[in-house]
């Protein structure tokens, strides 16, 4: 995972499984959404048969199953047998989801885990606009991101004898 002392890590998706898929379709992971705005800098697959021209992408709900892409970037190749780590430069913001594509092979997923998961739809649709995404039912792309957050933390600095210095913008309450 990418570590910066400055700022909080965002994670996205995520899922560990030995069986796979294979489809040329967009996916979107609903498992796990972002949990702050920023960059996802580091993306994680395991691919159960070699995928090729895979693209990974940040995606947002418009309304009820339809969803537009954020941000995305193509991968390339991910080598089948082993979890594979990339690093990207993905907009997000605060529950966001991952989403990948690729033309051949097989992406590792987990299978009946009940409820709705993520969604799907034909194609490439990386990237989309308030594009209608079909159901993926009790299954679970193996997809992980993680990132830093878009602002630091404000630093406070307060002294005992009750002065306080702040860098940045006060608001009082």
């Amino acid at each position: 995972p990418c570590t910066n002392q400055a700022f909080a890590i965002t994670t996205v998706g995520g899922a560990l499984s030995l069986y796979g898929t294979s489809k040329t379709a967009t996916d979107i992971d609903l498992n796990n959404p972002t949990d702050a705005s920023g960059k996802i800098t580091s993306v994680e697959l395991y691919a159960y048969v070699t995928l090729s021209n895979c693209k990974v992408a940040t995606f947002y709900l418009v309304s009820g199953t339809n969803y537009s892409t954020r941000d995305y970037q193509a991968i390339g190749t991910v080598i089948a047998g082993s979890r594979q780590t990339f690093a990207v430069d993905l907009d997000v913001k605060a529950g966001d989801f991952i989403g990948l594509y690729f033309t051949a092979g097989q992406c590792s997923e987990s299978l009946d885990l009940g409820g709705i998961r993520g969604r799907y739809t034909s194609g490439d649709r990386i990237p989309c606009s308030n594009y209608n995404f079909a159901t993926i039912s009790g299954r679970l792309i193996r997809l992980y991101g993680t990132g830093v957050t878009a602002e630091p933390p404000p630093e406070f600095i307060y002294t005992a004898c009750g002065q306080l210095t702040y860098s940045g913008t006060a608001i009082q309450l």
